[in-house]
């Protein structure tokens, strides 16, 4: 049975959705970026991004305590797999998804599955995270619910959005195969504070090969 302290590491990590290889090293990518003349077109050029490889350092701290994990996260569709290491890179977890369950690797003993991540972060935790949201709001894209509220850069970027309690701002960007992406999050709400640094974005038209 693992402890509390360690499945609450991993969820956190689990509800910002993230196989890829654990070094993470930032990169420099000289594709023209696709410039956006209006928010409106900034969404339809975002939106069709179903594919990607992204790897980062999520911070975590709640109101007792603080850890910091890095995350590989590959998109493909509905589909997801990610990796969660710790900062010297020994492995934590791994969660997949086929689209119709999520399935959470401890270790060989530790296994948990749900219908959905949400009801995993519910049976696990009794916590209720918008864990299907973050599929949006990591692409700099308010999720398809009510907004409270959000604010544009010049470039028709957000810098920060209101939804379902959380508080998401966008600290900074990058151009990842023409698409301007965030590079770094930070998501608050009365429990937790969550802090994104995405060090490589690798996005495709296509499935991305498994690493």
């Amino acid at each position: 049975m693992c402890s509390l302290n360690r499945i609450k590491i991993v969820i956190c990590s689990l509800t910002l959705v993230i196989v890829s290889a654990c070094t993470v090293t930032p990169t420099t990518d000289t594709t023209s970026r696709k410039i956006a003349r209006s928010w409106e077109e900034q969404q339809q050029l975002l939106s069709p991004l179903i594919y990607w490889n992204i790897a980062g350092k999520l911070g975590i701290k709640t109101k007792d305590d603080s850890h910091s994990t890095l995350i590989n996260w590959q998109q493909q569709q509905n589909r997801y797999a990610i990796a969660v290491t710790s900062p010297l890179g020994t492995s934590v977890a791994h969660i997949d998804s086929n689209g119709r369950t999520v399935k959470l690797t401890l270790s060989e003993d530790e296994i948990y599955t749900a219908d959905s991540l949400d009801e995993l972060l519910w049976n696990q935790l009794g916590w209720i995270l918008p864990a299907d949201q973050l599929f949006y709001w990591v692409r700099g894209l308010p999720a398809p619910t009510t907004i409270d509220h959000q604010q544009l850069n010049t470039q028709h970027q957000l810098t920060q959005l209101k939804q379902s309690g959380w508080t998401i701002q966008y600290l900074d960007y990058m151009n990842a195969n023409g698409y301007s992406v965030p590079k770094k999050m930070v998501l608050t709400n009365p429990q937790l504070k969550l802090t994104l640094f995405i060090s490589e974005w690798r996005i495709a038209k296509t499935a991305l090969p498994s690493s």
